[in-house]
């Protein structure tokens, strides 16, 4: 999903106008606000009692909205996910741009004379010489996975029945909530040793040449 999002906000902002400049600008705000910050603005934006969202849904006629959105599966998992993609999607969109701009302008003019336009250009022309970026912005997103743990414990705190949990998550409260700290140091070295991994394949992609 934040591939799509920030994928599609690069293509539609990608001119270097005052309003493209201007959309950048105000896209990227979500990404300097700290993780915890971010997580309780979320929290507080959909509460049932004093958030804008479900007040909004009110007046619109979607019923009451009196019960908790972060207490019941999908529902909880959804407004992570949605926290999520309000935060990041604008540094995706930075990496899909630093991207694009990087495509030579010969080559989309020689697209564009073989009638490459539009979304055949994006398919044929855009999308394979942006590998090495979608691969780096793949390798940070499944490293932000596996380290997700403010979002989550400030939003549904594992709810419902721990169906929320992530590594991190499970680490911290088998190690720190139930002291089964010998537990908790294992999955610490399993977690750090997938990181290493990671890693390592993201420093091995940074290092391809744009256009291999």
């Amino acid at each position: 999903l934040l591939f799509i999002t920030g994928l599609g906000c690069a293509l539609l902002i990608k001119g270097t106008n005052r309003i493209s400049i201007l959309f950048r600008t105000v896209f990227f705000v979500p990404v300097v606000i700290g993780f915890g910050s971010a997580a309780f603005l979320w929290f507080w934006f959909i509460n049932p009692d004093t958030g804008y969202l479900p007040q909004i849904l009110r007046d619109l006629g979607f019923g009451e909205m009196k019960e908790s959105w972060t207490s019941t599966m999908p529902l909880a998992l959804i407004m992570v996910v949605l926290m999520v993609v309000w935060k990041f999607t604008a540094f995706q969109m930075i990496g899909f741009m630093t991207g694009l701009q990087a495509i030579p302008q010969e080559i989309n003019e020689s697209a564009a004379l073989d009638g490459a336009t539009g979304m055949k250009n994006l398919r044929y022309i855009s999308l394979p010489l942006l590998r090495r970026t979608i691969g780096l912005l793949l390798v940070l997103s499944v490293s932000g996975s596996l380290l997700a743990f403010d979002q989550f414990y400030i939003i549904t705190a594992g709810r419902p029945e721990g169906q929320t949990q992530t590594i991190a998550f499970y680490l911290f409260r088998q190690a720190f909530l139930a002291f089964r700290l010998g537990y908790g140091a294992a999955l610490s070295v399993i977690l750090a040793v997938l990181l290493m991994i990671i890693s390592l394949i993201q420093i091995k992609l940074s290092r391809m040449d744009t256009h291999e």
